[in-house]
């Protein structure tokens, strides 16, 4: 409804901050009868005035005490303000007749329905009525403890609620990124029709994100003392890399016959975040010892939201919520991991129950579970009984939490040697089979796709991923062990140090076995020793014959013999020929072996460690070891500088060197070679960018919406085109570049679906400018 109407009738900013008055407050307006404008200023002609001055604005209470009522705005009389007149709740209620169909009691399942009915109220009643302390003793997750790695201790719980300091605030304020902007409601498919398929996005104020970035700060001095190692999401000095490398150790040599029989469930949990349960989320922080105001403070951020439905653009009710953790919240994914651990606990107690078999090569170091945020792998051995006990141990932390696990996208994977138990494992889990990626449209989804974007967001080199590559790659070579430089608590350590090293050095190991990520891993380490160097300290790590710390190289390549003939035995640690600092080497009387005496380094404080040669190391450095540097291209700047988003930049590179496939291509000329989109012509990346009507169709609604100026002449000549209107770190620039490769990266896509499946989302919707 129009606010106001006549001269002066700009008035959009006041509008503005009452609206974000009333959204902080919890306001809404009570629905209006009657006259549209409440004053006028007595005025004819051009300077008559009217406005919506007046109005009646209620909470929640109100509503939920008269849900009816509304207000009658009536014509002015002596005033220049119309009255209201309130109306109240009109709603009647009559009294209804209790009535039996007694032909129920003949069927012979009726006892044992209504038994079951009964019991089932009879616990939510209990478990709705019971609150406060009361509510947390009902849902008590303390038995857990025993096996938790860390509760939080006193000293730790005096530093959880110390007061907050200026520079607490400060660091906070600082670490909201400037793009950030509220999100809104939005679904997957363009054009769902489905409630579920809505996902709620949190508008959080600033004020909001400090407190919560406040609270978050503190919260991960303590969280990966609390984490288990298969989980490496969202908790500080990890790397979800590891998971996804273990991931591919385990899932190697599926397809091989003759191995043992084993299998993994892909868990897909239902709208997590959104399902989460307060009150076991309160249990949770229970159960880790956090501090009673510490959990207050969550619990006064958690259980706080109001939530609006927009509806063609109108907001609509306004209504509190009673589960779930918001999206868009700072401290949401370390809740989260924090309640996923508790499914790590539970399901830990597996080893205890008869009939379960861990995975192949799993037990010594009892893995069963990677969790990737909320997605889980679990792994057992393929065996009814160890399949049945993770469903009993996925339902119980259901029933606790509300995190169900999606029977639709959850899927069972086989071994090949695990197909004869294909059914009756089926049966148990009620999930559905899953298969690794082969043909074309769940390859590009599932792998091609995904995993260029993935590892293309290194090489495009956004600045937080240089950050975090160059921290991870100086641990490496300044202090690099047997471990391939990764934390030996690493679960994907730890399945190395299993199952491939055994008591060997990663520089002498054999490349046969293993993941494609571990063979490509082996064969980069002769191009790496020319740029680094071992420093002795006390010799606790480096091995005697297999680390490459003497001049001569690796010793147990150099003299294979060697162990024999000097009396030093093959898995000898240098601190065996260090005594007080200096070296304290037998006699060695074999002429060959004589040589390891002379040019031995010099010995230094300290631990053994691995220096970069350069100076300092720079991921810039390490990149160029491995590719051959080639001349900057013209238009280098249309991926660069800030706005960019990885997987769009990434389809524009590959739209600029014409690798795309399209249908021109040799290899997909059998399917015609016309244009999926308009059928009409050729596909190529000249009439794909943007001489086809439906490419066409977007760069004309994008220059009505946002004033995107483009040429559409030749693709070649456009990209030159854009790369010298739109270099530069102004934020015009950048929003020029993102845009272009928002749109190839939108048209690709809709390419794709159209030539894969029947899903087509067409330009309008696509792109939400109508």
């Amino acid at each position: 409804m129009s606010e106001v109407c006549g001269s002066s009738a700009d008035i959009h900013l006041a509008m503005t901050e009452f609206r974000d008055c009333l959204l902080d407050t919890g306001l809404i307006h009570l629905p209006v009868q009657g006259e549209r404008f409440s004053w006028h200023n007595c005025s004819e002609g051009d300077r008559s005035l009217w406005k919506r001055l007046d109005r009646l604005l209620v909470n929640d209470v109100w509503l939920s005490q008269w849900p009816n009522s509304y207000y009658h705005c009536l014509n002015a009389r002596t005033s220049d303000h119309s009255p209201l007149v309130i109306r109240g709740d009109t709603a009647t209620h009559t009294v209804s007749m209790f009535r039996f169909d007694n032909y129920l009691t003949m069927s012979s399942d009726f006892h044992s329905i209504s038994a079951e009915y009964l019991e089932a109220s009879h616990r939510r009643d209990r478990y709705r009525l019971l609150g406060g302390e009361r509510r947390r003793e009902f849902l008590d997750l303390r038995y857990l403890r025993p096996w938790a790695r860390h509760v939080v201790t006193p000293d730790e719980s005096m530093e959880l609620v110390q007061s907050v300091t200026r520079e607490e605030i400060k660091d906070a304020f600082f670490d909201i990124a400037e793009d950030k902007a509220p999100g809104r409601m939005a679904t997957r498919p363009v054009s769902t029709k489905l409630l579920g398929r809505f996902s709620p996005i949190s508008c959080c104020n600033v004020l909001y994100k400090v407190i919560t970035k406040i609270i978050v700060q503190r919260l991960r001095s303590v969280l990966d003392k609390m984490i288990s190692p298969s989980q490496n999401a969202f908790v500080p000095g990890r790397s979800i890399g590891d998971n996804i490398l273990l991931a591919q150790e385990m899932f190697s040599g599926y397809n091989r016959q003759g191995l043992p029989m084993r299998c993994a469930l892909k868990v897909d949990l239902r709208k997590a975040y959104d399902t989460v349960e307060w009150d076991f989320l309160s249990a949770v922080l229970h159960l880790f010892g956090f501090p009673d105001i510490f959990i207050g403070w969550i619990e006064e951020c958690v259980t706080t939201p109001m939530f609006s439905v927009c509806i063609n653009g109108n907001p609509h009710g306004f209504f509190k919520g009673s589960r779930g953790l918001r999206q868009g919240d700072p401290m949401s994914p370390f809740l989260f991991v924090l309640i996923m651990e508790v499914l790590q606990l539970m399901q830990q107690l597996i080893d205890q129950n008869e009939g379960f078999s861990f995975h192949w090569r799993c037990k010594e170091i009892g893995l069963f579970q990677l969790c990737f945020a909320d997605d889980l792998l679990l792994f057992c051995k393929a065996d009814v009984a160890s399949v049945r006990i993770f469903r009993h141990g996925l339902d119980e932390f259901a029933k606790l939490s509300g995190l169900h696990a999606n029977p639709q996208k959850s899927q069972l994977i086989l071994s090949r040697s695990a197909q004869p138990m294909r059914e009756h494992l089926l049966a148990a889990l009620q999930f559905q089979e899953g298969t690794f990626p082969s043909g074309r449209l769940q390859l590009i989804k599932s792998v091609l796709m995904s995993l260029n974007v993935y590892w293309a967001m290194a090489f495009i080199l956004p600045k937080g991923v240089i950050r975090a590559v160059e921290k991870r790659m100086r641990h490496f070579l300044w202090k690099g062990n047997s471990a391939v430089g990764y934390p030996k608590s690493s679960i994907w350590v730890q399945w190395i140090a299993h199952t491939h090293l055994r008591h060997k050095s990663v520089w002498t190991v054999d490349v046969k076995g293993g993941s494609w990520g571990w063979r490509k891993l082996l064969r980069l380490r002769s191009a790496l020793l020319p740029y680094i160097e071992f420093k002795v300290g006390n010799g606790e790590l480096f091995s005697i014959w297999h680390d490459p710390w003497h001049s001569l190289g690796t010793l147990i390549r150099r003299f294979p013999s060697g162990p024999s003939r000097t009396n030093i035995p093959i898995a000898a640690k240098l601190s065996t020929v260090i005594v007080d600092g200096d070296w304290s080497w037998p006699p060695i009387t074999d002429m060959e072996c004589i040589e390891i005496l002379h040019l031995l380094p010099t010995i230094h404080n300290g631990n053994d460690s691995i220096l970069w040669r350069g100076g300092e190391f720079t991921t810039t450095v390490a990149y160029g070891i491995f590719r051959t540097p080639g001349p900057i291209v013209g238009w280098y700047p249309l991926l660069s500088g800030p706005c960019k988003i990885p997987r769009f930049s990434f389809v524009l590179w590959l739209a600029i060197l014409g690798k795309l496939s399209t249908m021109d291509k040799p290899w997909l000329s059998h399917l015609g070679g016309v244009c999926v989109l308009c059928g009409r012509e050729v596909e190529t990346h000249e009439h794909l960018f943007f001489r086809c009507s439906y490419s066409r169709r977007c760069i004309r609604d994008l220059k009505e919406a946002v004033r995107f100026s483009w040429p559409n002449r030749a693709w070649g000549e456009d990209i030159t085109w854009a790369s010298t209107r739109w270099k530069g770190r102004h934020i015009v620039q950048a929003a020029y570049r993102a845009l272009l490769s928002a749109i190839v990266y939108h048209i690709w896509r809709e390419r794709n679906q159209e030539f894969f499946s029947t899903l087509s989302a067409r330009a309008p919707l696509l792109l939400g400018l109508r």
